[in-house]
């Protein structure tokens, strides 16, 4: 093979595993969370917005913080 062929070859290779990389991890970054976060929110779409956030473990921590000091509460959680 001559260079101009491996050049043809190796150009494209290069481009496709950078954007590869870049897709890969900009998908698990943080900030990607945080845009689709923010897009289910305002599209108002309750599924996006459960796939990023546990929203029963949520109300559960709420719950047992709130009633930490209510004896009324903790009788009834148990």
């Amino acid at each position: 093979m001559n260079k101009k062929t491996v050049l043809l070859v190796a150009a494209p290779t290069l481009v496709l595993l950078v954007g590869a990389a870049f897709w890969w991890t900009w998908n698990r970054s943080p900030r990607h969370s945080i845009v689709e976060l923010s897009r289910a929110i305002e599209q108002r779409d309750r599924y996006s917005f459960e796939r990023f956030v546990d929203v029963d473990g949520v109300v559960r921590s709420v719950v047992s913080e709130v009633a930490a000091g209510n004896p009324i509460a903790q009788g009834a959680m148990t």
